[in-house]
């Protein structure tokens, strides 16, 4: 007894002190209690708040930090990353990146406050301070708040924006992408091809170190915190997805449009095969000869894949039927019966006014019914019938052309807008691409400018194409995005003295904008000595 009397002589003044200690404190921050050095102890959350923000925002933005690859680079740059030294040579620097290891990638950034869009949150951390002393082991909080004192370190606030885009410029140069497994097939040969994982940067630790080095008194720079991004289907994953998909195509399919037969066989069956990683939250749906993701959080998927969920990361390698390759591959054997006789509206301005010329119907095989079928009959539960036989049989059905009356009237395609012709003073041959002008393309030698001069070049002549689509699309009203003239006025290319237009692979280049509200028709005629580019829609009542 007389042991215990001591103690409870200690408890008692501890509670006593602990309750005169929280009135004494009440509403505001416990008394010792410091953010980065600005003592807020005794301040409101308020007073705190804006204490913080006047004392830490200048140094924030007075912040020009150097940061590294790796030791290595820093070492080579002068800068000791593991001390603080701030000995390295960047208060030159006109760009945020540069190669100081001399192999053609960046491995130095110097940045600021802008760079990351880091600010100070002064309430966020007022409010930080205020918990101290009133969570966990709040009595020996205070305790030693009042004798020791509290520092909490500051760590900035950053935009997602800015962050996020040097994080991708850093991942560029020294990060890695995660590869996942997935599924090879060669003809008919299903093997797994093992990922990856991936490497980049650790936003976290990134802006604590980058705010421990702007409030320090000499910002000082450090190596780039990087981490591991373990890859979302692991090859255990694909193999699975990879034995499904061998079974799927061990037997020939057999599709049949009487009185026509074709046989897939396995080969064939593994050319129509794709993949696409998919997210806890996504979904692949199928129809109207195509596939889509969706991630509404209500659509459910069609088919089993929970054998090809990747346990860790609850991803999804999904092997299906490629709508669009099997379609493919319906036309070209089916030929001129695959439309039914379908065909599209389109415009008529051979007149000089534009005349819609209506979409026809057709009737002929079902296409998209088949194309979900064998995505069925691989990967889904098909009815007995066509499983035992591997058969699909294709019904002739109404066919609607991918443009009808109403979607072409729709448009607003019905005047001209701007014409513009050129009389031809160069040859020339183009093939309705773009890129490169190259032989292969049966692009052939004639005049272009270089430094002022007339030379003969592959791909010469293309200009006069440039400036009459330049000027009808100028003379339309519609947006011009890019646009550069040649070097000197070329007489034979308009009657005004500006309205001409050098392109060349891979710039400059000419960039027109549709921003009317109707669709607009571009054509184009040639003729053995012009040159006529004209474009249709409906006019706004826009001049030029």
């Amino acid at each position: 007894l007389p042991i215990m009397i001591p103690l409870f002589i200690i408890i008692g003044l501890l509670v006593i002190y602990t309750c005169v200690d929280i009135c004494a404190s009440f509403g505001k921050i416990h008394p010792g209690v410091s953010v980065q050095g600005v003592d807020v102890g005794g301040l409101s959350v308020q007073d705190a708040s804006t204490k913080i923000n006047e004392e830490l925002s200048p140094k924030l933005s007075n912040a020009h930090i150097t940061i590294y690859e790796s030791d290595d680079i820093a070492a080579a740059d002068g800068a000791q990353v593991s001390t603080g030294d701030i000995d390295q040579a960047y208060a030159d620097e006109a760009m945020a990146g540069s190669d100081v290891s001399g192999d053609g990638s960046i491995d130095k950034w110097s940045i600021t406050a802008e760079t990351i869009g880091a600010y100070v949150d002064g309430q966020a951390l007022a409010e930080e301070a205020y918990l101290v002393g009133r969570r966990g082991n709040f009595i020996a909080d205070r305790f030693f708040s009042w004798f020791g004192g509290t520092w909490i370190d500051a760590t900035v606030s950053v935009s997602g924006e800015r962050f996020n885009a040097l994080a991708a410029e850093i991942n560029q140069q020294i990060g890695l992408p995660i590869v996942d497994s997935s599924v090879r097939i060669e003809d008919g040969a299903v093997s797994v091809v093992d990922g990856s994982d991936g490497w980049s940067v650790d936003a976290p630790v990134f802006i604590k170190r980058f705010s421990a080095s702007a409030f320090a008194s000499e910002n000082f720079p450090f190596v780039i915190p990087m981490k591991t991004d373990p890859m979302h289907i692991k090859p255990a994953t694909a193999q699975r997805v990879a034995d499904d998909v061998k079974t799927a195509i061990a037997e020939n399919v057999t599709i049949v449009h009487d009185p026509d037969t074709w046989t897939l066989d396995t080969a064939d069956l593994g050319d129509l095969i794709s993949q696409q990683v998919l997210t806890p939250d996504e979904v692949l749906v199928f129809g109207g000869g195509t596939q889509k993701v969706v991630a509404d959080g209500t659509t459910v998927s069609e088919f089993d894949t929970s054998a090809w969920v990747d346990p860790d990361s609850g991803y999804v390698l999904q092997a299906y039927v490629d709508q669009e390759k099997f379609d493919r591959y319906l036309v070209g054997i089916l030929g001129p019966a695959a439309t039914g006789g379908a065909t599209d509206a389109y415009f008529d301005t051979s007149s000089g006014e534009v005349v819609l010329v209506e979409a026809v119907e057709g009737y002929g095989p079902d296409r998209s019914a088949a194309e979900v079928a064998l995505q069925t009959l691989l990967f889904g539960e098909p009815d007995a019938t066509t499983a035992s036989s591997r058969t699909i049989t294709l019904v002739d059905v109404t066919i609607q052309p991918e443009i009808t009356t109403e979607k072409a009237r729709s448009m607003g395609i019905t005047e001209r807008l701007a014409t513009w012709t050129i009389p031809l003073s160069a040859t020339w041959s183009f093939n309705g691409t773009t890129g490169e002008r190259t032989a292969e393309k049966g692009f052939q030698t004639a005049p272009v400018i270089i430094n002022g001069k007339h030379e003969d070049q592959l791909g010469g002549g293309i200009c006069q194409i440039a400036t009459c689509i330049f000027n009808a699309a100028c003379f339309s009203g519609l947006g011009i995005a890019e646009r550069v003239n040649h070097d000197f006025y070329i007489s034979s290319y308009d009657d005004y003295g500006f309205a001409d237009a050098t392109v060349s692979w891979k710039s400059p280049d000419l960039k027109w904008v549709n921003d009317m509200s109707t669709y607009v028709l571009m054509t184009a005629t040639v003729t053995d000595e012009d040159v006529v580019i004209t474009f249709w829609g409906t006019k706004d009542g826009r001049t030029v």
